[in-house]
């Protein structure tokens, strides 16, 4: 799987999995950009916890490097991105679980 891929399948998975659990809010969280975050999070009266914020900037930081090509003749990818990534979905996961 190519690297855009293995992005566009976290972003989707993460965004699944959010709007799952806070299907009740006002708004769904529709990107995984820092503003989209950061809208999604001001958009109701049911702020969600700033672990899971946190760890969806995370996750954020991590697919968008993920997919960011023009980065790697500054800094190499680190092949252990795509690790990461899943690390940081596993991470909001949880999260969600004890939420």
């Amino acid at each position: 799987m190519s690297k855009f891929q293995n992005r566009v399948q976290a972003e989707r998975e993460v965004l699944n999995i959010i709007n799952m659990k806070f299907r009740n809010r006002n708004s769904q969280l529709c990107g995984l950009s820092e503003a989209a975050i950061r809208l999604w999070q001001n958009s109701s009266t049911t702020t969600p916890d700033g672990a899971i914020v946190s760890a969806l900037l995370e996750v954020s930081f991590k697919v968008m490097r993920l997919a960011n090509r023009s980065s790697e003749s500054i800094e190499p990818i680190d092949k252990d991105l795509q690790v990461d990534v899943a690390a940081s979905v596993e991470r909001v996961k949880t999260l969600l679980r004890d939420y």
